[in-house]
């Protein structure tokens, strides 16, 4: 379980959408071990209680240390080089606890999102965590907003595999009212992007490498089941 000094208020934001169990303990059957080992990356859809919005979550590991991996996540000012749909990112405010952040994405048929995040980091005893949530960002048009948006990463080290990091890309995203026959712009947001994010990530973090881990294999999402999210309470962080 991971010390109260690490769960902080980052992580107390995001409780309406994530569970407890989610963040700190991450199950794997020796199937899907084995299926993270060869490269794959494992996606998992789990239950929300808004019937518009949807939570994923991907689960793949990363040949490095979970500090190289942690500072990549906090470089901004890179991500559309390489984070799907992503046409263009501002940073408002950024420290060494949190940072606040404009997206824009660049979505086919020249649709285009807009939307803002709260971010706060932490890291400590081998393990980091990136957490955010979705705040206002005044003067947006209607057509460009989403409605909401949680999720965090949550990087430590892989018992099983000297070297790795076992990454953990959590989200949650309700777009908000979508147009007859624009339903795709949910899967774009969710279902499609989690894996690739993992993955591109991975290309970034250990591109020198990265051929001689995994020599002919690309990245399959393998969809498991839903969990249940067990409720949480405050005593929880006691």
């Amino acid at each position: 379980m991971i010390k109260k000094s690490v769960l902080t208020s980052f992580v107390i934001f995001l409780l309406t959408h994530i569970c407890y169990a989610d963040i700190t303990n991450i199950v794997l059957k020796p199937e899907e071990k084995k299926l993270i080992e060869q490269g794959e990356i494992l996606v998992r859809e789990l239950p929300t209680h808004n019937e518009n919005g949807r939570t994923f979550k991907a689960i793949g590991l990363i040949y490095a240390e979970v500090d190289h991996i942690y500072k990549i996540l906090q470089d901004y000012e890179s991500y559309p080089e390489f984070m799907p749909n992503l046409d263009k990112i501002e940073i408002l405010k950024q420290d060494s606890k949190s940072a606040v952040l404009n997206y824009t994405l660049d979505l086919p048929l020249n649709k285009v999102k807009k939307y803002r995040l709260s971010t706060d980091f932490k890291h400590e005893n081998g393990r980091a965590v990136i957490a955010w949530k979705l705040i206002p960002w005044p003067g947006l048009k209607e057509s460009e907003k989403i409605k909401d948006s949680t999720g965090y990463w949550n990087l430590s080290d892989y018992p099983d595999k000297k070297g790795y990091v076992l990454a953990v890309y959590h989200l949650y995203t309700d777009p908000g009212p979508i147009p007859t026959g624009l339903g795709w712009i949910v899967n774009i947001l969710t279902k499609s992007s989690v894996p690739d994010i993992v993955l591109n990530t991975r290309l970034r973090v250990q591109r020198p490498r990265y051929s001689t881990q995994y020599p002919a294999k690309g990245s399959r999402a393998i969809p498991l089941k839903p969990k249940p999210c067990m409720k949480i309470n405050e005593n929880l962080f006691a």
